[in-house]
């Protein structure tokens, strides 16, 4: 009898301390939030393929781009909020890009559909391509960093620069 009390006094115990110890649903919910932002930014992503690619990075190098990281994160925030990019927004013309390539448009097909499904004020435009040209920027300096032989790992998508397209050659031909 003694031994089935101390072994129900345990077991109580035992579920009084999980409950205590047991993860809040909306604390969860937000770290799976905050885990899939990070998993989205252009950095993360950036990591990812080096990975796959099979570079690893020295300490020196981890440092210098987990401050590339922080200042793109930074600077893409600041111009999200001046150009009045809600997540909402993004969010719709994530999906109206979904639907047009499922649909099988691509390139300025693929555009010209988004643009339609949800228009941009001419700010939110002007933001758009500012977050694109640091997103840009930011590739240029992650890469910067890298060694030659880590570069050569590289698949030639993350190591081609700038645009490579009819106007870029009618410009270098003009030069």
């Amino acid at each position: 009898m003694l031994k089935l009390r101390a072994l129900a006094v345990f077991a109580l115990s035992a579920v009084i301390v999980s409950g205590a110890f047991a993860d809040d649903p909306q604390e969860n919910q937000k770290r799976k939030k905050k885990a899939a932002a990070q998993n989205r930014s252009p950095a993360t992503q950036l990591l990812r393929q080096l990975e796959k690619a099979g570079v690893t990075l020295s300490e020196e190098q981890q440092e210098k781009t987990a401050a590339l990281a922080t200042a793109l994160k930074k600077d893409l925030a600041e111009a999200r909020k001046a150009g009045g990019l809600t997540p909402e927004l993004l969010k719709k013309r994530a999906e109206a890009g979904k639907a047009a390539r499922q649909a099988g448009q691509k390139g300025k097909e693929l555009r010209a559909a988004v643009d339609a499904a949800v228009p941009l004020t001419d700010q939110q435009t002007e933001a758009m391509k500012s977050i694109a040209g640091k997103q840009q920027q930011f590739r240029k300096d992650f890469l910067a960093v890298l060694t030659d032989e880590q570069k050569e790992k590289l698949p030639a998508q993350l190591t081609r620069q700038g645009k490579k397209g009819k106007k870029a050659k009618a410009k270098k031909d003009a030069a």
